[in-house]
């Protein structure tokens, strides 16, 4: 690797880390309590809003994928499998995220939560009819019009 930017919590706070980094040319952005002095060399007031923003970001899709996918809930002795699921929630995470990309703005705005409930956790009904499968809604679904509008915006949903 030929330059490394390191984005991390107070818990890699150290000086010893920081020196490394530098020395070895690299740039370094870490969350820390207020302190008098702030030394980010040469940096312009927008580029460190813009490095703080991605790290802001990346904290809220970590969340997401935590707490309202459930990703580290299943916990097993084996690190690899751990490892395995942790993937499988950040993939059904970015799913997620380009399903709701597709749909209109009200759906866009939820929350990952939300969006699982509305379109995954819906109650209908699998039919095959004439080799042809489809999906029965009730009619009094209550998000049955937005699940409409996305599945006609994305063919595989339906």
């Amino acid at each position: 690797m030929k330059h490394i930017f390191f984005r991390a919590d107070s818990g890699f706070f150290n000086g010893n880390l920081f020196d490394l980094l530098e020395e070895n040319g690299h740039e370094y952005l870490v969350k820390a309590k207020l302190t008098n002095t702030l030394n980010l060399k040469g940096l312009t007031i927008i580029k460190i809003h813009s490095l703080y923003g991605g790290r802001a970001e990346s904290e809220n899709w970590i969340e997401n994928t935590k707490n309202q996918l459930y990703a580290g809930q299943t916990i097993t002795d084996d690190f690899y499998v751990n490892d395995i699921l942790w993937q499988l929630s950040v993939m059904a995470y970015n799913i997620s995220v380009l399903m709701r990309y597709e749909s209109d703005y009200k759906v866009w705005k939820q929350e990952p939560k939300t969006f699982r409930e509305w379109f995954i956790l819906v109650p209908e009904k699998v039919v095959t009819n004439a080799r042809k499968v489809t999906v029965k809604m009730s009619v009094h679904y209550l998000y049955a019009i937005e699940w409409g509008r996305l599945a006609n915006k994305i063919p595989i949903a339906a």
